[in-house]
C-alpha cells in the first residue's frame, strides 16, 4: 500500500512500503521531508512508524515560521511562566521570559512573512 511522504506537514509523495522508497518531489521552498507509515498486525491492530525529518533549504526560499506555530509556543512559554512564578528563582524566570521574547520576535517574522505572501 502506498505510504506518504511528508513536506512540511502536507503530504508530497506516496511510495510502497519497502526499505527503500524513491520518489520525485518538486521542493519550492525551504523545509523538511520525513517518511510515515500505517500498517496492521495480523490481529488488525494499528501501527505508525514516523521517520526523523530531513531538512531541505532552497536557495533564496528561507524557512520562515508560521504564525500559527510561533503563537502556540508563545502561549506554552507565557503559560508556564503564570504556573511557575512563584516557584522558580528570578534566574530562571528571566530565561522563559528570554524564550517569550524569543518567540514574539519569531511571531512577528511569520506575520510578515504572511503578509508578503499575499
Amino acid at each position: 500500500e502506498p505510504q506518504p511522504l511528508e513536506i512540511g506537514g502536507p503530504i508530497g509523495a506516496k511510495a510502497a512500503y519497502s526499505a527503500m522508497a524513491r520518489a520525485r518531489v518538486p521542493l519550492t521552498r525551504s523545509g523538511w521531508i520525513a517518511a510515515r507509515v500505517f500498517a496492521k498486525t495480523a490481529d488488525g491492530r494499528p501501527r505508525f512508524a514516523h521517520t526523523a525529518p530531513v531538512y531541505i533549504e532552497v536557495e533564496g526560499r528561507p524557512l520562515r515560521p508560521k504564525t500559527i506555530e510561533t503563537n502556540y509556543l508563545l502561549k506554552r512559554v507565557e503559560d508556564e511562566i503564570q504556573r511557575q512564578k512563584d516557584t522558580l528563582s528570578k534566574e530562571a524566570l528571566a530565561e522563559f521570559e528570554k524564550a517569550a521574547d524569543f518567540y514574539r520576535d519569531k511571531r512577528e517574522e511569520a506575520i510578515e512573512a504572511e503578509k508578503a505572501k499575499r
